[in-house]
C-alpha cells in the first residue's frame, strides 16, 4: 500500500487530469457510504495509457535504494568489529 501511495503522490497531477476529464465526460458512478453519496471515478490502466500522460515510478527506485542503505547501515552497526 505504501508503494501505491508513493506512486499516486508522484503522479498526482497526471492522475488529477485524467479524473477531471472522465468526470466532466460523465464517466462516473456513485459511491454510497454511511448514508452519504459521493461521485466515484475509476481510473484504469487503459485510461492511463490512452491519456498521453507521462507517469513515473522513479520514486520506487529511490525508496528501494534508501531501504538498502538503511539495512546496510544497520548490519554494520550490529556486526562485531574485526580486530587484528
Amino acid at each position: 500500500m505504501q508503494d501505491s501511495n508513493l506512486l499516486v503522490d508522484r503522479n498526482l497531477d497526471a492522475l488529477s487530469r485524467i479524473v477531471t476529464s472522465k468526470y466532466e465526460r460523465g464517466e462516473r458512478s456513485v459511491y454510497n457510504t454511511f448514508g452519504q453519496s459521493y461521485p466515484r471515478v475509476d481510473v484504469t490502466l487503459e485510461d492511463m495509457k490512452s491519456s498521453g500522460e507521462v507517469f513515473t515510478a522513479e520514486v520506487l527506485k529511490v525508496k528501494a535504494m534508501s531501504e538498502a542503505m538503511t539495512r546496510r547501515f544497520r548490519d554494520e552497526l550490529h556486526t562485531p568489529s574485526q580486530q587484528s
